[in-house]
């Protein structure tokens, strides 16, 4: 374990709040080099605390290593954020004996006095009312805390001025440098972290907010439930764990924002976040073991790591949103319903005489095996089994679609490209004047069970709502012309046939190949940037008929004026909506 070192000056002394204005001719002192790293280290601290919270971000590890009776706490590498917004790197394993630590003066005094009857003598909470504790008297816990220390290096002779005494010939030796560094530290009681049990206590709370679309919606039901809402935020603690919030489907966004806009300017100011001390640690994990006479009862320790906060970086939860989060656990089975009537019985046939069955008479001895006989002619083929589930959705990308042109108006023509803002550097098409997308998909297998098709949007635009013009038709295979073949078409007879016109020019009021749909779609957005955004679905009823092999669907947006408008992608699922 690295022992504590002689705290730095942390800058306290200055205002976090501002920075240098650097201007010719300035004369620089101590003082103006420590203000700008004042200003950049609360900078990032505050952002680290306020944005993302505290915690273990990746490694630290505590595990046990056994030898001889001998017990060895370990903790791997690994990266946290303290409760103050501080980066806490520890880069190779570090490890402390148990039994050694214990033989110091008064820490089995202290260890027996806060795990001794309801903790009777002890600040803070008793051990039973810590999560993740023994309750057995028997049975002790100590805590595995990182802490963050800043570390003077770097000695060097610094010369002083005439008037000094203590300069001397060969100066004054001052450290130039301020290592981050880190403390490891066993507890007899854990690090309080309140803001990290409120948190959890939230998060259950938000859990138990359910959606209903038959829910109450009235003015006098909603402000209620609003009034509810903010005082289990307030304190989560004391709402029982079996109450639910039930939200009308009609009003559940309002009433989400509401919440969440209480929470950011009404609660949470009064958590309050750590004061920047040096006792403001990081809880790691729990040992607990048992003790023989004065030692470490090697057979009953563990590591307990109920208690320990953590971050989980933004890619991860990227990638959760855009799965569609956790699911719930499936309910239970509801009553089976009452049974049918029973039909009118069939009228009995006849049924023969049934003869008496003889005595088995003794087996005769094995004959020997005659020759194979010639295989005898195949039978005829089986009825078509019922078909598969299949898939019943598909997602198609900026990449799979291709842009065209609007015939008869000049406009410049969509784009296919990555935009940073929009769509995390993913693809989008970018519409700046009328134009239009198109794309296509294979027929599913059996459309009997697929009588409804339904199309998703997902996009973002600087106006504040667009209307989508959706043409789409079933189109036959496209190939040389097969005699008696069912699927083929005389080239030249549709407008996305194989020879397609050379201005690549699209009759966007043409009916005659395609059905038309209207699709409106709303955006969001604020002061810095546009929003991704999704319209509502669509239905396609297709004629299931009309023998063809895949869906072509073009997306032309109805835009009245020069504007920026991308298409992040398109949803195309088939089956009960």
């Amino acid at each position: 374990m690295p022992q504590s070192f002689e705290l730095c000056n942390d800058l306290k002394s200055l205002n976090p709040k501002e920075r240098l204005n650097y201007v010719l001719g300035q004369v620089l002192g101590v003082k103006d080099f420590q203000q700008e790293q004042a200003y950049f280290l609360h900078k990032s601290r505050r952002h680290n605390r306020s944005l993302h919270g505290y915690g273990t971000v990746w490694g630290l590890e505590v595990a046990l290593e056994i030898a001889d009776a001998a017990v060895e706490i370990q903790v791997f590498p690994g990266l946290a954020v303290d409760p103050v917004g501080r980066e806490i790197c520890i880069e190779a394993l570090q490890c402390a004996r148990l039994d050694l630590w214990l033989q110091e003066e008064g820490r089995l005094e202290a260890l027996r006095l806060r795990s001794g009857p309801n903790g009777e003598g002890m600040e803070g909470p008793a051990p039973s009312e810590v999560e993740g504790e023994s309750e057995d008297p028997e049975r002790f816990n100590v805590y595995v805390v990182l802490c963050y220390r800043p570390c003077l290096t770097e000695p060097q002779p610094i010369l002083g001025n005439p008037c000094r005494t203590d300069s001397g010939e060969e100066g004054v030796i001052q450290y130039t440098r301020i290592r981050d560094d880190f403390e490891l530290k066993l507890l007899v009681e854990p690090p309080d972290q309140a803001e990290e049990d409120y948190v959890r206590s939230l998060g259950a709370l938000l859990a138990r907010v359910e959606v209903d679309p038959s829910g109450d919606d009235s003015d006098g039901a909603i402000a209620t439930l609003v009034e509810r809402l903010r005082a289990a935020v307030d304190d989560p603690t004391n709402i029982p764990d079996s109450e639910t919030f039930v939200l009308p489907e009609g009003e559940s966004r309002r009433i989400l924002r509401d919440l969440f806009r209480y929470w950011v300017t009404q609660t949470r100011p009064g958590i309050g976040e750590a004061e920047d001390q040096d006792d403001c640690c990081l809880l790691l994990a729990s040992v607990e073991f048992g003790l023989d006479g004065d030692s470490v009862d090697s057979e009953t320790i563990e590591v307990v790591n109920q208690q320990r906060p953590y971050l989980l970086h933004t890619r991860l939860l990227q990638e959760l949103l855009l799965g569609g989060g956790s699911r719930g656990p499936r309910g239970e089975a509801g009553p089976p319903g009452p049974a049918g009537p029973a039909g009118p019985q069939g009228v009995p046939g006849p049924a023969g005489p049934a003869g008496a069955q003889g005595p088995q008479g003794p087996a005769g001895s094995q004959g020997l095996q005659g020759s194979a006989g010639a295989q005898g002619p195949q039978g005829p083929r089986g009825p078509q089994g019922p078909p598969g589930a299949g898939l019943n959705q598909i997602i198609i990308r900026p990449t799979d679609m291709l842009p065209m042109s609007v015939s008869g108006q000049e406009q410049r023509l969509p784009t296919v490209g990555a935009n940073l803002r929009i769509a995390n550097g993913y693809p989008t098409v970018h519409f700046q004047q009328q134009g239009l997308v198109t794309f296509s998909t294979l027929r599913p297998s059996d459309t009997r069970r697929t009588p409804t098709f339904f199309l998703r949007l997902y996009g973002a635009a600087t106006i504040d709502e667009v209307t989508w013009m959706v043409m789409w038709r079933w189109v036959r295979a496209i190939g040389p012309t097969i005699e008696d073949a069912p699927f083929d078409e005389v080239p030249g007879s549709r407008p996305d046939g194989p020879e397609p016109p050379q201005t690549q020019l699209f009759p966007i009021n043409s009916s005659d190949f395609f059905q038309r749909e209207n699709l409106q779609m709303n955006f969001v957005q604020d002061d810095r940037a546009p929003h991704l955004s999704v319209s509502e679905p669509l239905p396609l009823k297709p004629n299931l008929d009309e023998p063809a092999d895949y869906l072509v669907v073009y997306l032309a947006p109805q835009i009245s004026v020069q504007t920026n408008l991308f298409l992040v992608m398109a949803e195309l699922r088939w089956g009960e909506e």
